[in-house]
């Protein structure tokens, strides 16, 4: 079951045009975040043209709409020529050049801080059969700080959570290449070198909006490069090892760090009415590593949306760590109790009811101290497809933080370690 990364709070501020022009927006936002739901859910982030037009090309769904802390709501447009991977064999035999290759671009513009960010990409198949191929990107958009997504980029996205659930961007130019192939069956790794620039959009304290280019070229930056190691198994493991080298400003220490990061994500059986759910990550930094280049845990509290393996009672950018381990478990219904629906409406209710247990741990620079008062644990209930509409199932999830009076993470406030939050998935 995948979650839908995505969230219906807006905020818009008045622009040039008054707030008429900003409901618009926002109401046209609002349409486009349900409409894209429906893809996302189906993990269909691109729509084939080539079926239409006879040629390969794709637009790309995950640039059309986009909501972040940053930028509150963004419009971009995405296209892509050249055959994907689950394409290859509608691929020409023999292939020529113009078959192997494949070249993007996107561009969009963000609401809040009134800016164009835009990407360009190319990439070469050098080995149809194990799906080697060579590529490279570069583009001046904002970058995430602090995630643990295990991604290429790290731009912002529709599909990374860590998107909505970070306020801690920057201001990124950055050249990649690398190499990626399927070595065996059930193996995907590969190489990948980059070159960034980045400029802190943040003090930790309150986001920085530079409306002039003297302003913006005074803000903080650093300089990175680095090279990355990744693998993806069908089993459900993946990983990445980033060696990386950074000088600039005052907030960076110039030298070299080492970040590693492991996941598992995998979903069992159980008599056939009930699956298991078992995600664990953990990730550790040496020490020196770069703000930006840290784990944030921060999770869903706040948001009015649940969002895929957080920790729903963290708060925004709350827990930050350079090593950390995070497990999230859950046990449900595979299948709805009973399922009842109005033809007229398009309107019906399947019931899912479900357990959740969460844990996290993690410290920040302080290597001798990562015990259970440096973490967050939670337990909590949920009941997805309380309503159906369409193919989505909307429900509710209650979770309560159980950390320990004299833990780190402790809220002595009881209201404050509860959250109630909506659910999204695909309808079973």
């Amino acid at each position: 079951m995948k979650r839908i990364l995505t969230t219906t709070a807006y905020t818009l501020r008045p622009g040039a045009n008054g707030w008429r022009m900003g409901r618009m927006l926002r109401a046209a936002g609002l349409f486009f975040l349900f409409y894209l739901s429906f893809f996302n859910c189906l993990q269909a982030q691109v729509v084939p043209l080539h079926r239409t037009i006879g040629i390969p090309l794709y637009l790309d769904l995950d640039r059309v709409y986009n909501y972040n802390q940053y930028e509150k709501s963004r419009w971009g447009l995405g296209l892509r020529y050249g055959y994907l991977a689950e394409d290859l064999d509608m691929m020409p035999k023999p292939a020529g050049f113009f078959d192997r290759l494949s070249v993007g671009a996107y561009v969009g513009y963000g609401y809040a801080d009134e800016r164009w960010k835009w990407g360009v990409d190319a990439g070469y198949w050098t080995d149809l059969e194990r799906q080697g191929k060579v590529y490279a990107a570069y583009f001046h958009d904002l970058t995430a700080e602090a995630t643990r997504s295990l991604n290429t980029y790290n731009l912002v996205s529709f599909n990374a959570s860590g998107s909505f659930m970070n306020r801690l961007f920057s201001d990124t130019r950055r050249l990649t290449a690398g190499y990626s192939m399927v070595p065996t069956r059930n193996l995907k790794a590969g190489l990948e070198l980059r070159l960034s620039d980045e400029r802190k959009l943040h003090n930790l304290a309150y986001i920085l909006y530079p409306q002039t280019d003297d302003e913006w070229d005074a803000l903080e930056h650093a300089r990175f490069a680095e090279g990355r190691l990744f693998f993806e198994h069908n089993l459900g493991l993946r990983g990445e090892l980033t060696l990386g080298y950074t000088t600039g400003e005052w907030w960076v220490d110039t030298g070299y760090f080492l970040r590693l990061l492991l996941q598992y994500d995998q979903v069992f059986p159980v008599a056939k009415i009930f699956n298991f759910q078992v995600y664990a990550q953990g990730g550790i930094t040496t020490k020196g590593t770069p703000f930006s280049r840290l784990f944030n845990l921060g999770g869903t509290s706040g948001s009015p949306l649940l969002f895929e393996r957080s920790l729903l009672t963290a708060r925004l950018d709350e827990f930050l760590a350079n090593r950390f381990v995070l497990t999230c478990l859950r046990f449900g219904f595979s299948k709805p109790l009973f399922t009842l629906k109005s033809d007229l409406l398009q309107v019906g209710t399947a019931p899912r009811p479900f357990v959740l247990l969460d844990a996290a741990w993690g410290d920040m620079w302080d290597f001798q101290n990562i015990g259970p008062d440096r973490g967050i644990a939670e337990a909590g209930v949920g009941i997805d497809g309380i309503v159906r509409w369409g193919y989505i199932d909307w429900g509710l999830a209650l979770a309560y933080r159980l950390t320990p009076e004299n833990a780190y993470y402790h809220l002595p406030e009881p209201s404050n370690n509860v959250t109630l939050i909506f659910t999204a998935a695909i309808a079973m």
